[in-house]
């Protein structure tokens, strides 16, 4: 999966699954794929039901159900597992457990461990599994191909066991995966279509640390249906080597509305291709080394920005991220939008290129501001800072939308714009007065966004600019790099200099530090090691 190398998150997650598993008290091997009336359990004759019959007896042991490759029909009635168990199938392509499309396949009612591996569930369009209690449920290396289905984790009523975990690796899943109240759930290495973890401490259900690793969020697994990630806890959301790869829903990470906002941690995400932003309400956190490409919002009915939704009293540092070509149909922020009071949102060694708001969108009265970065009159007590950032407006934006790089409808004394050695190729519409401070900055090729002209520079023509094409120019993303002769070489405010660019180089090189994102020059040995 992506991200993986070596043992990694995963191998490590798995070495600590196997030592996390109580000592088993015995093997039940199961002997035939059908699902007659049980009448009991032996080593010649052992469907799935008897084995599972067999498994219940002693509730605290922790037996294994083991199955060779083969379907393995459930009829009627689920597979009701009441003690600790694991199911070990012979590969997720090889051992198949089939319902009947009647009913859900397995239901897991107990304060022990349920563990599912190697193998594959399909319910026919009910749920694969439904756990109550549990002290952890555990999948690994596991496939459930139909997205009609779910295998869903929660406790059996509101003010329940939530000191319990739920974690699967190494899985292919189309269902629906949803943890509910759970302590912790945790993903990694696998490729799920749609997930939904709740946990804010709402209606008596506890509050969930989450944790998503080397994985892939994909809309192609369930094409016809739902695919997103929907994220709700009061306490801590961490996100790393993530692909979220053309989803209807996009990914939804919410904090407890009456609570302190949550922790997020979000690094060297690919959000890519989607039709529903990533939004972000009541979480305190960073967004580092992350790309948002060609996610496109035109939904006039539910209008979104492209790219990242920022909203409701939050305290957010984006940096060494890139958005490319994302279009939104809000009407603010092509790909960026602040949306709601108290928020605090800092943008550092970033680069947009190429945003837009879809043309229908720009046409509806009134229009519509900022391709790049946006917000709405709603941001009372808000502050937007842009430091070391490269924006470059499309070549031509539709009829409607002003303000090709910056756009906003707040009035200064409701919302402080700071913007810090910062490369404008386009143009700024907000009311006069909006940028609380500005220093260090480029200006091209006009001066509208109003930029003191002795602390900026301004009206700069593409030539003097010298903006390179948008390329690898190391790193994790691709980035603009002014050529030499480039006014913007060596002109940012030093107050204002970040210690590096977006690649991670450092900074300056050369007589100062460079404006926009990246640093040119010979970044090899400007540490000074020779």
């Amino acid at each position: 999966m992506h991200g993986c190398n070596g043992i990694g998150f995963a191998g490590f997650v798995f070495a600590s699954w196997l030592a996390a598993a109580p000592v088993h008290a015995q093997d039940i091997v199961v002997t035939r794929l059908d699902d007659p009336a049980p009448n009991g359990c032996t080593p010649t004759d052992c469907s799935l039901r008897e084995a599972v019959i067999a498994a219940n007896v002693d509730p605290a042991a922790y037996n294994e159900i083991l199955l060779a490759a083969g379907t393995y029909q459930v009829n009627a009635t689920p597979l009701a597992v009441t003690g600790g168990t694991h199911f070990q199938g012979a590969g997720s392509s090889q051992t198949l457990i089939r319902g009947d499309g009647v009913t859900d396949l397995i239901t897991f009612d107990s304060v022990h461990q349920l563990d599912l591996a190697n193998l594959a569930l399909d319910a026919q369009g009910k749920r694969e599994l439904f756990a109550t209690n549990g002290n952890a449920v555990r999948l690994y290396r596991l496939r459930a191909p139909n997205p009609l289905g779910s295998i869903r984790v929660e406790p059996p009523v509101a003010g329940g066991d939530f000191s319990g975990s739920f974690s699967v690796g190494e899985s292919e899943i189309t269902a629906l995966v949803a943890s509910v109240g759970k302590a912790d759930f945790a993903l990694f290495d696998s490729r799920i279509a749609w997930l939904s973890v709740y946990g804010n401490g709402f209606a008596g259900y506890g509050t969930t640390d989450i944790h998503l690793y080397d994985s892939i969020i994909d809309g192609a697994l369930s094409a016809d249906s739902t695919s997103g990630a929907y994220l709700s806890t009061a306490n801590r959301v961490r996100i790393e080597r993530v692909d979220v790869l053309g989803t209807s829903g996009g990914v939804e990470i919410r904090g407890h509305p009456l609570a302190e906002a949550a922790e997020l941690v979000v690094d060297r995400m690919r959000y890519e291709g989607n039709v529903r932003p990533m939004s972000i309400t009541r979480m305190d956190g960073t967004l580092s080394r992350s790309a948002f490409i060609d996610n496109a919002n035109d939904d006039l009915d539910d209008r979104a920005p492209g790219a990242l939704e920022i909203g409701d009293t939050i305290d957010l540092r984006i940096t060494e991220s890139l958005f490319e070509r994302n279009r939104g149909s809000a009407s603010a922020g092509g790909a960026l939008l602040m949306d709601g009071g108290g928020t605090r949102l800092a943008v550092e060694n970033s680069t947009f290129s190429g945003n837009s708001i879809a043309v229908s969108a720009a046409a509806l009265p009134g229009g519509a501001r900022g391709a790049a970065i946006g917000w709405t009159s709603s941001i009372d007590g808000s502050t937007l800072l842009l430091q070391h950032v490269t924006v470059a407006a499309p070549v031509a934006v539709p009829v409607g939308l002003s303000g090709s790089a910056l756009g906003g409808y707040e009035e200064p004394a409701d919302f402080a714009l700071r913007l810090y050695n910062s490369i404008l190729r386009g143009s700024c519409s907000f009311p006069a007065g909006s940028i609380d401070f500005g220093v260090g900055n480029v200006e091209s090729a006009g001066n509208t966004c109003g930029l003191s002209t002795d602390l900026n520079t301004v009206g700069v023509s593409g030539t003097a600019l010298a903006l390179g094409p948008l390329a690898n120019h190391g790193g994790l993303t691709p980035t603009y790099l002014p050529a030499a002769g480039s006014v913007a070489i060596d002109a940012a405010n030093a107050v204002f200099c970040l210690d590096v660019d977006q690649r991670g180089y450092p900074r300056p090189v050369g007589a100062g530090c460079d404006v926009g994102a990246t640093e040119t020059g010979d970044v090899i040995f400007a540490s000074g090691f020779e």
